[in-house]
């Protein structure tokens, strides 16, 4: 596995054109709450820009590794057949020359094997402020020591201040930090005027007890809240970047179902990278309905490709039992009901791949004899 994992990350480097110091041992960052630690695998020093680049490996704890194996099946569309198998999180920061702002190069997910599991896109032209207690803080000073001593740190030095900071991003009032996943829009608006970053990258817990991380307007779209829709289109105004965070249209539908704003559905729909997460994302019961389903493909959302080549748009609302409309409005608009494909049944420990048509998903699901003949092509 090691062999495997660093000649990509090596790879990865030498498309960059710097060559990395991969360390003998590597050295502990941070420990969050949950267990998991980070450690600083690998970093460069280009003399000609100035700037550090570091390489980042999250070993998960038990409870975490489970988290983070739904977060990728549910939130970023990863067959649980490959997500299942999850061992580390690898992720690549580049600072500038003053190591006071950093963009992500790349967020990369892999099994016990070294193989790939997920390449989590990121925003590569983004830049972000260092924390000095988080990982991103800590990543920059035990590299730039490193560097400086021309010596490798003591990996068994414990790390100061370990553990990983909390998610407030300025304040929501004179006392009241700012809660995204709380605050009230009053609240909300007068941190955003003091100047909190709608674009901020925060630790948060998602409504199922999961502990993430991720944007700002990731965390609003979960909420279920009348405030959400109010909040989103402030967030839009204020200059919040959807590009960060593919899945934000996706996460509001299946938190708001039936009662969206389609204002705020509108505007966010205005970026294709969002659309086909969220129309399968249309799944969700109650169905939010035809309006909704029909606009996303209108403005460009396939009816057929979703992340995982091995399955389908269709195949996997069929598997999520979609409501019956969505399955026949997916088929009216040219979703491939001949096409075969993969789908996971049954819960995350004790189920296993099928492999099937969407007619034989649709029997396997009970959908009506309306549905079977539809697919079968009747």
């Amino acid at each position: 596995m090691k062999k495997l994992l660093l000649a990509f990350l090596f790879c990865a480097f030498c498309a960059s054109g710097v060559s990395a110091k991969v360390l003998d041992e590597p050295v502990l960052l941070v420990t969050a709450k949950s267990g998991t630690e980070f450690f600083l695998d690998e970093y460069d020093y280009n003399e000609s820009n100035s700037r550090m680049t570091v390489v980042i490996n999250g070993h998960y704890s038990d409870a975490e590794k489970l988290k983070t194996i739904e977060w990728l099946t549910k939130k970023k569309g990863v067959p649980f057949v490959k997500a299942r198998k999850l061992s580390n999180n690898v992720f690549c920061f580049r600072f500038d020359e003053n190591g006071d702002k950093f963009q992500r190069v790349y967020d990369r997910y892999f099994d016990e094997d070294g193989e790939l599991v997920a390449d989590v896109p990121v925003n590569k032209k983004k830049w972000e402020p260092v924390k000095p207690q988080l990982t991103s803080g800590k990543a920059y000073s035990v590299a730039l020591e490193f560097l400086e001593a021309g010596t490798e740190p003591d990996p068994d030095a414990p790390p100061e201040n370990p553990a990983v900071g909390d998610s407030n991003k300025g304040t929501a009032g004179d006392d009241q930090p700012l809660d995204w996943a709380k605050s009230s829009y009053v609240a909300v608006a007068a941190a955003i005027k003091k100047g909190a970053d709608v674009n901020a990258f925060i630790p948060y817990t998602d409504s199922e007890g999961n502990e993430l991380e991720g944007y700002a307007v990731a965390v609003v779209a979960l909420r279920t809240d009348k405030d959400a829709a109010r909040i989103l289109g402030l967030m839009l105004d204020s200059g919040a970047d959807l590009e960060n965070e593919p899945r934000a249209l996706a996460n509001y539908i299946r938190a708001q179902g039936s009662k969206l704003d389609m204002a705020v559905v509108d505007r966010m729909a205005r970026l294709k990278a969002q659309l086909n997460l969220a129309l399968l994302a249309c799944s969700v019961k109650p169905y939010p309905g035809d309006a909704l389903a029909r606009k996303l493909i209108e403005a460009g959302a396939s009816v057929n490709d979703i992340a995982d080549q091995n399955s389908s748009m269709l195949l996997e609302a069929l598997n999520a039992k979609a409501d019956p409309r969505l399955i026949k409005l997916l088929v009216a608009n040219g979703a491939d009901i001949e096409l075969e494909g993969e789908i996971w049944e049954g819960d995350m420990e004790n189920g296993e791949t099928v492999r099937g048509t969407p007619l034989d998903i649709a029997k396997r699901r009970g959908y009506g004899q309306d549905i079977l003949d539809l697919l079968a092509g009747r």
